[in-house]
């Protein structure tokens, strides 16, 4: 009796555990496929959404296996300050391939929208365009269609997540880079970090056809040398000034692509610009003569001539000991190409259209004669010296009235573009420069790391 109400009192409650484990098992199963079933319906909607975001100017392509960039060349109204992509933007110039690959024919663009931009539809990024292709000399050429990986539109989110993060492994011990070196391996790292964001597979450098340095200074080697260099020379030397520094001459430098403005430099121009007469643009020609150079892109005759009385003053010897007067002179001692697109028009000046009855686009280089300010484009210790002079020795004229490690000490991406960019309440690709910044923070692993932060 004993036994078997023990044993009546023991199979009841297993009994019980039983079925209360099997009913929750089911829930649990239920349960997980209806959120799978969301998640998929979520994922879905996200991808129509993603995929009807217009493209624009800049946005990334792809042609069976070739990664490039799309550019607009008719003059549109912008979408997020780029020119906004419409259905005419079908012609080979549009399509830049980042390993040589060029478009030979190309049909009409299919799935574009419904709205129109200057009575064109215009594209979205699930638009795609069927043509054929092919790499330069004996190859076989390729049919396909070139279709959009990203529109050109950039998202910014609020917090970055740890979890698939750009944060390369560290062979080294875990330091952080307060008053140590790059080494040409945690260059590459970056570069190729920063370019997978945004999905460039090329991680060559100064690739771009305007950029003037030589091939010898195209290496991961030499530009390890001069950031290096550069650094330590202008007090770049904790990991927030390095991050700060990095972002905005990534941006101004579009990737490390070149060290040459790509615009034509007529807009600085006496005549053309408020600041002109101000900043020694006093000749036509001078804002040609004068145009961005170097790694952060240092404009202006003015600017430019205080540099290198820098350099006179300290280092008289790179510069042959010459007197400033002498080499900005305004001689052609350089050259410089100027590269853009324009309708093809036959001996009769008319334009040349295709089989569709639109116009031909066709390459121009135009051929710019510069004087020794050319120096700041095609020798890459100017490019990156002048930047650090700029960095570090010019905040007082720059809107903050700080010497610009100051403003990176503080952390204000907004800030810090001013300087480089002017006293715009919102400069120049501000969004790129903040999504920059926040993942060179993650590759420095400079919350969990930096010395200087912890102080």
């Amino acid at each position: 009796m004993d036994r078997l109400d023990k044993d009546t009192e023991g199979a009841v409650p297993e009994t019980q555990t039983e079925g209360t484990a099997q009913d929750s098992d089911q829930i649990k199963a239920a349960n997980s496929q209806k959120m799978e079933e969301k998640r998929a319906k979520n994922e879905e909607k996200d991808k129509v959404e993603d995929g009807l975001l217009l493209a624009i100017h800049g946005a990334k392509i792809k042609f069976n296996a070739h990664l490039g960039e799309f550019k607009v060349l008719t003059d549109v109204p912008t979408t997020q300050g780029k020119l906004t992509g419409t259905i005419v933007e079908k012609q080979i110039p549009n399509f830049k391939f980042y390993d040589g690959f060029q478009m030979i024919s190309l049909t009409e663009w299919q799935d574009f929208g419904t709205a129109k931009v200057q009575e064109n539809y215009v594209l979205l990024k699930k638009s795609t365009l069927p043509g054929t292709g092919k790499m330069p000399g004996n190859i076989p050429p390729e049919t396909g269609k070139i279709e959009f990986i990203t529109s050109g539109q950039v998202n910014e989110p609020e917090s970055v997540a740890a979890k698939g993060a750009p944060v390369p492994e560290q062979k080294y011990d875990e330091k952080c880079y307060c008053d140590r070196d790059f080494t040409e391996d945690d260059i590459k790292a970056i570069i190729k970090k920063l370019r997978e964001t945004e999905k460039i597979k090329t991680t060559s450098l100064f690739y771009d056809e305007n950029c003037t340095l030589s091939e010898s200074d195209k290496t991961y080697k030499r530009l390890c040398e001069e950031l290096n260099s550069m650094m330590k020379k202008h007090n770049i030397n904790t990991c927030i000034r390095k991050i700060h520094f990095l972002a905005q001459s990534y941006h101004e430098s579009s990737r490390y692509g070149t060290t040459l403005e790509y615009s034509s430099g007529k807009k600085y121009n006496p005549g053309n610009h408020s600041d002109a007469k101000a900043m020694e643009h006093t000749v036509e020609g001078d804002g040609p003569r004068y145009k961005g150079r170097g790694i952060i892109q240092l404009t202006w005759r003015k600017t430019q001539k205080k540099y290198f009385s820098y350099v006179l003053e300290k280092e008289p010897g790179l510069l042959n000991t010459k007197k400033i007067d002498e080499l900005f002179d305004r001689k052609p001692l350089y050259k410089e190409k100027y590269i853009y697109y324009k309708d093809k028009v036959d001996d009769k000046g008319k334009k040349v259209l295709n089989t569709k009855g639109k116009p031909i686009k066709e390459k121009v280089i135009e051929i710019v004669d510069v004087d020794s300010a050319s120096l700041i484009a095609s020798n890459l210790y100017f490019a990156f010296d002048s930047a650090g002079w700029y960095w570090e020795n010019l905040g007082k004229t720059v809107p903050t009235g700080e010497n610009i490690n100051l403003v990176a000490d503080k952390d204000d991406v907004l800030k810090v573009s001013q300087c480089i960019n002017g006293k715009v309440k919102n400069p120049y690709g501000l969004k790129e420069r903040k999504e920059f910044t926040k993942n060179l923070k993650l590759f420095f692993k400079y919350d969990e790391l930096c010395i200087s932060k912890k102080k």
